[in-house]
Formats: C-alpha cells, sequence, structure tokens
C-alpha cells in the first residue's frame, strides 16, 4: 500500500515540474548542437527566430509567408525575383542589376521606340558670360527699363575672354614628322558620317596641331575630320570624331568683325522660333579678312549685305558675288517716327534677297544703335517678346560696346522709348499684332508679312539627346536597308507617319533596327 501511495506521489510531482517548466530561449543553444532536420519549421513561431540564424535556402519559399520578412534585410541574390509577388516589393530598395529588363514591359510599346543614350561629348554654343546672362530671369519680373543686369556679365572679373564669340569645339592632332610636304591641313565639319554637306576650316598655320570648330548650330549632331593634303596631292587623316551641341544664342566668331550674331534661336508669341541660317547681324565689315569672308560666304553661307550707315559703296567687302545695297538708317524714337520710309526700302530689299534663297547680314558701324533698331523691329515682327527684345539689344554690351536697355541715344531718344511708341498701334495686349501694324502704316504689303514670317519662323524642335544618325537619300549612295522596308515610320515628336516627310525621321525597320533619316 504504502509502496502504491509513493508512485502516486512521484507522479503527481512529475506532472507539476512537467507544466511549470519555461523552455530556454533559442539563442541559447549552439546552432552546431542542433540537427536541422529535428526541428519542425511548423513548430517554431517565425518571429521569435533572429532571421540572420536561419540558412535562407533551407527555407522552403511557400514556408514563409512574405508579409512577416521586411524585404531589405534579405540578400537580394538568395530570392528567385519570380517567386515574389510585385505588390509586396517596394522598387526602389531593389538594386537595378537585379531586375531583368526585357520583363518590364511599357505602357504603350507601339508608341515607344527604344534608341540608346550616348555619352557623347556635349559643347554649349554660349560662352560663359552670354550663358549666365540668357539664365538671369530679372527681366521677366522688373519691368522697369532704368534697371539693367547685362553689365554684370560683361566684366572681365565675370568672364575675362572675348565675350562677343561662342563657345567652340577644341580639336587636337599630331602632325606629320615632314611638315614641309603638306600643302594644306582641312577640318571637314558636317552633320552626317559621309561629310555630305559640310563645310571646311584651314588653320592659318601648316604647323598647327589644333583648331577650334566654330559657329556651330545649337541642338545638332556633328561628326569631323582633319586631314593633312600633301603636296603630291595625297590625303592622310589624322584624327575624327563626334560631338553634340546645346544652347541658343549663336554668336559667330569672323576673322576681322565684331558683334556678329545669329538672328535665329529666339522663341516668339506664336509658340514657334526664329530660324537660324537665314538673318545675321554684325558690326561692319570693312575688315574683315580672308578667313572672315570663307566663313562668311562659305560657312554661313551669306550672299546679301544691307548696310545701314548709307555709305557710297557699290561692291560688297565679301565679294562680288554677294548682294549690296546701302540705305542711310537712323536709329531709336526718332527713326520710327519719321523715317519710315527708309524701313520699307530695307525691308522689301530683305523680302527680295530671301526669294532668291540668300542669307542676309545687315550691319552698321558697330552693331548697336542702327543695326539694333532695325532688328528690334524684324523680331517684333517675329514675335518676339518684350524680354527677348531687350536681350538681343542688350547683347552688343559683349562686344564691349556699353548697350544696357536703359541707354540713353540724346536726340534720338532711348532705347526704351521705342515699346511704348510701337504699342500706340495697338492692340497692347498683342505685341507681334503692334509690330505688324507698324510695318503696314509704313507701306510694306501684307503678302510680303506673311511671306517673311513663313520662311522665318519654325517649329520648335523637340530636345531628345538621342544621337542622330543621318542617311543621306541620294542617288549617289546606297538607301539603307531599314528605309526600303521600313515597319514604322516616326517624326521627330513620335507622330506615326505614312511616307519619309522632309527633315528627321525615326526609323524602324522590320527586324527591329531603329535609325534616323534625314531628308532634305
Amino acid at each position: 500500500m504504502k509502496f502504491r501511495i509513493l508512485i502516486a506521489f512521484f507522479f503527481i510531482v512529475g506532472l507539476v515540474w512537467s507544466q511549470n517548466e519555461v523552455t530556454p530561449p533559442i539563442d541559447t543553444f549552439p546552432k552546431d548542437s542542433i540537427p536541422e532536420d529535428s526541428v519542425s519549421l511548423d513548430s517554431l513561431p517565425l518571429d521569435s527566430l533572429p532571421l540572420d540564424s536561419i540558412p535562407v535556402d533551407t527555407l522552403p519559399m511557400d514556408s514563409l509567408p512574405l508579409d512577416t520578412i521586411p524585404v531589405d534585410t534579405l540578400p537580394m541574390d538568395s530570392l528567385p525575383l519570380d517567386s515574389l509577388p510585385l505588390d509586396s516589393i517596394i522598387v526602389d530598395t531593389l538594386p537595378l542589376d537585379t531586375i531583368p529588363v526585357d520583363t518590364i514591359s511599357p505602357v504603350n510599346p507601339d508608341t515607344i521606340i527604344p534608341i540608346p543614350v550616348d555619352t557623347i561629348e556635349i559643347v554649349n554654343i554660349e560662352n560663359p558670360a552670354v550663358a549666365a546672362y540668357m539664365a538671369d530671369s530679372t527681366y521677366f519680373f522688373v519691368s522697369d527699363y532704368d534697371s539693367s543686369v547685362v553689365m554684370k556679365y560683361t566684366t572681365p572679373e565675370f568672364y575675362s575672354k572675348r565675350r562677343d564669340i561662342p563657345n567652340g569645339k577644341l580639336v587636337t592632332w599630331t602632325p606629320s614628322d615632314s611638315t614641309y610636304e603638306i600643302a594644306e591641313i582641312r577640318i571637314t565639319v558636317s552633320e552626317n558620317e559621309v561629310f555630305m554637306g559640310g563645310y571646311t576650316y584651314n588653320p592659318k598655320s601648316l604647323d598647327a596641331s589644333s583648331c577650334t570648330i566654330y559657329n556651330l548650330l545649337p541642338s545638332k549632331y556633328y561628326y569631323y575630320k582633319v586631314e593633312e593634303i600633301l603636296s603630291d596631292s595625297s590625303v592622310v587623316e589624322k584624327t575624327r570624331g563626334e560631338f553634340r551641341t546645346v544652347g541658343q544664342v549663336r554668336m559667330i566668331n569672323v576673322d576681322g568683325c565684331r558683334n556678329v550674331r545669329d538672328f535665329g534661336g529666339w522663341k516668339t508669341q506664336f509658340g514657334t522660333r526664329i530660324r537660324y541660317g537665314k538673318l545675321f547681324r554684325s558690326g561692319n565689315l570693312d575688315e574683315v579678312t580672308p578667313w572672315g569672308i570663307n566663313d562668311f560666304k562659305n560657312n554661313l553661307n551669306v550672299t546679301a549685305e544691307l548696310d545701314l550707315r548709307g555709305v557710297k559703296q557699290y561692291i560688297s567687302t565679301l565679294g562680288q558675288d554677294v548682294k549690296f545695297v546701302s540705305y542711310n538708317n537712323g536709329y531709336y524714337f526718332s527713326a520710327l517716327s519719321k523715317h519710315g520710309a527708309t524701313y520699307l526700302k530695307d525691308f522689301n530689299w530683305i523680302i527680295a534677297r530671301m526669294r532668291e534663297d540668300r542669307s542676309v547680314d545687315w550691319h552698321c558701324q558697330i552693331g548697336c544703335d542702327r543695326c539694333g533698331t532695325f532688328s528690334f523691329l524684324i523680331g517684333g515682327l517675329l514675335g518676339m517678346t518684350e524680354v527677348d527684345l531687350c536681350r538681343d539689344y542688350e547683347m552688343s554690351s559683349f562686344a564691349d560696346h556699353t548697350r544696357p536697355r536703359s541707354f540713353d541715344g540724346e536726340e534720338s531718344g532711348t532705347f526704351a522709348s521705342l515699346i511704348p511708341y510701337i504699342k500706340s498701334f495697338g492692340p497692347e495686349d498683342d505685341l507681334a499684332q503692334c509690330f505688324y501694324n507698324y510695318f503696314i502704316s509704313i507701306g510694306v504689303q501684307p503678302e510680303n508679312i506673311e511671306y517673311f514670317r513663313s520662311e522665318m519662323l519654325e517649329e520648335i524642335p523637340v530636345e531628345t539627346g538621342d544621337k542622330q544618325v543621318v542617311a543621306p537619300v541620294s542617288s549617289a549612295y546606297t538607301t539603307p536597308t531599314c528605309i526600303q522596308s521600313p515597319l514604322r515610320i516616326y517624326s521627330m515628336s513620335g507622330m506615326l507617319q505614312p511616307r519619309l516627310q522632309k527633315g528627321i525621321n525615326i526609323i524602324v525597320g522590320e527586324d527591329g533596327s531603329v535609325s534616323k533619316c534625314y531628308v532634305k
């Protein structure tokens, strides 16, 4: 009997002990002392285990509820991406190289053209002083013409180099050893790789090992090559390359002439842009050198000169093949109010030259007052804003001529007096119409104004940053395969086109290849 009571006592004590026993925490056991196959995963609460104590590759993926695991605590290479629901991943926590690009579909793949981004060299055609001035937004908020900002950008402290010439592309090469055999060094620049329709530079010295390419158009891809022409007429190519340009204001570097600018590039109130390469303004051409004449005629295609000084001269300094005329222009308020007949002759002469497909340069002595007033009228007629009319006028200050918008021409009036006078032709809230009404008042025919605007205004191109592969469509060259059997043809703005259009076309071939084609 006593034996049975003793057994019952130990049974009860054992039962109580088992119910009150405290399980030691899992991290008190050495990891290597627990056989992995002796632990049942479903018997352990996951939140009681430190994540770094479990080798991730030993856990079946379907045993882990994803919402219990912070994604950023797991090494990305341990998780097969196709096993994770996309809505459980915060994309910006994933290194990009772990996501296969071909698994990401665009919203509308038919409208997306995958053109790779280049790392090509970029040249800003605006020198630092001009670029800083153009970025200054003061005039959008300060309409008082007594206030001007241009002079702070024209000091040597801000920019010590010549401020009325653009940035260019510096090209270097190693000259041939026997320089006495070199008859010519020729640098060819073009917008296409086959150098069709390009232009050339010739360094002044046959010992040259570098040259800066100036007078580039903005938003263009350029290709260049340097060649030595030897005395036996053989050609040795020294280097070639490519780059692209950015900027807006196209200052021009012409040897022997100052304050030269392309009148193109300005945006207008019509939502368009003034076309580059058609109209130029400058100081006098009296001392232009042979290199400068080559720049004007062969690189800029200037074939008409309008001298606003009224000089007794009948042949252009640029040569007999350049059309020339000179009318005696005034400037500022007195000119607009009293010399309308002269502006009528100026304008009609330009229209006649444009109908002959000639580009025109107009100038006075230093390119500021007579030239500035005429440029003001032309820019206003084309739809330039009041702020940009001021900027164009003030840019002559970069040629070391102080011309802030507050400039006083004394008896001829001030530049500031021009806007109120033009606005008197109304309506004041439509500045381009005010200029239109002024030109009509001095005798310009409406059809000439419409022709002028149609020739000088163009759509603002879309900046894509893509490399332009220009394929010349000409009998002298083989038409690229992608053009012979294109799958789709797009405009630069991304619109699907039924056929090749004048300008730049984006071609998608049947094989999926993508290129660009320029059609003249």
